[in-house]
């Protein structure tokens, strides 16, 4: 299962129709997404958990000091190793597409990995 969370305090907040447009361009459709704020549920039930950028990975280990050792820099995934993928809110469609670009690349590691693991 994968979920989406971040740290602003309000929820329900919808994509833009940039991330919208793009998103149905990689077959994902993200209409009934909205936003949630993460809480210790989510954390607990979870096994691994990626951030974007050096600002939630520092905010969650402090908010979330015993789950520290679930947390990562999703961009290390990447060859470029950009350990940081930056927000595209407000800004323009290549720049949400170089972004997405990124996402998809390191998601597509983190699926590899999970394909070629054994169970424990």
């Amino acid at each position: 299962e994968v979920r989406s969370a971040g740290f602003l305090p309000e929820e329900g907040r919808k994509p833009p129709a940039e991330a919208l447009s793009l998103a149905l361009e990689y077959g994902i459709d993200l209409s009934g997404h909205c936003s949630k704020r993460i809480n210790e549920e989510m954390v607990s039930s979870s096994d691994l958990i990626f951030v974007f950028d050096y600002d939630n990975y520092k905010k969650f280990r402090q908010e979330y000091r015993q789950a520290r050792k679930k947390v990562f820099l999703i961009g290390a995934l990447l060859e470029e190793k950009q350990p940081f993928i930056s927000d595209p809110w407000g800004k323009d469609m290549y720049y949400f597409r170089t972004i997405y670009k990124s996402i998809n690349a390191a998601v597509g590691q983190i699926t590899n990995m999970l394909k070629t693991a054994r169970p424990i």
